[in-house]
C-alpha cells in the first residue's frame, strides 16, 4: 500500500515537473490559499459547508436569504426575562421558513436605531435586505407567535 502510494506521488510530481513554470505557479499558489482557508475555519471552529461553499463563491448575502424575527431584549428587563423562556421554546418548535435571531440591544445598536425601538422587548420582522417588515404586538407566548409566524408568506 505504501509503496503503491509512493509510486503515484512519484508519477504524479513527473507529470508536474513537465507543466509550464506558470501553471506549477498557480497551483502551488491555489494549494496553499485553499489550505489556509481550510486551517483557518479548523482553527476557529467554524467549519461549515455552507459558509465556505456557498459563502465563499456567492458572497455572504446568499446565504442570508428570507425573512428574519428578531427578538430584542434588555439586560435588568423584568419584561424581558419572562419572554426568554418562550423565545427558547419558540426557536425549538418554529417549523416556519422564517429564521429567529435574538440580541441584547449592545449587541446590536444599529439595528436598535435602525428599526426605532424604544421598547423592551420588541420582535420586528425583516426581510432579505435587513429592512423592517413589520412588528409583532401580539401575545408574547411561543404559540401565539408561531401562529403569527406560519401567516407570513415567504
Amino acid at each position: 500500500m505504501l509503496k503503491q502510494m509512493k509510486k503515484s506521488i512519484s508519477a504524479l510530481l513527473r507529470d508536474f515537473k513537465k507543466r509550464h513554470i506558470i501553471v506549477r505557479v498557480l497551483t502551488v499558489v491555489a494549494i496553499f490559499f485553499v489550505g489556509r482557508y481550510i486551517y483557518k475555519g479548523l482553527m476557529w471552529g467554524n467549519w461549515n459547508y455552507k459558509n465556505y461553499l456557498i459563502e465563499g463563491f456567492f458572497g455572504k448575502k446568499s446565504l442570508e436569504k428570507g425573512k428574519k424575527l428578531i427578538f430584542f431584549h434588555m439586560d435588568g428587563c423584568p419584561h424581558c426575562e419572562s419572554m426568554k423562556p418562550e423565545w427558547d421554546k419558540l426557536k425549538t418548535t418554529n417549523s416556519s421558513h422564517i429564521k429567529l435571531e435574538d440580541y441584547e440591544r449592545k449587541q446590536k445598536p444599529d439595528l436598535v436605531e435602525k428599526f426605532s425601538i424604544r421598547g423592551f422587548p420588541s420582535i420586528v420582522l425583516v426581510d432579505d435586505n435587513n429592512d423592517k417588515v413589520d412588528e409583532y404586538n401580539g401575545d408574547r407566548k411561543a404559540k401565539s407567535i408561531n401562529d403569527y409566524l406560519k401567516k407570513i408568506k415567504k
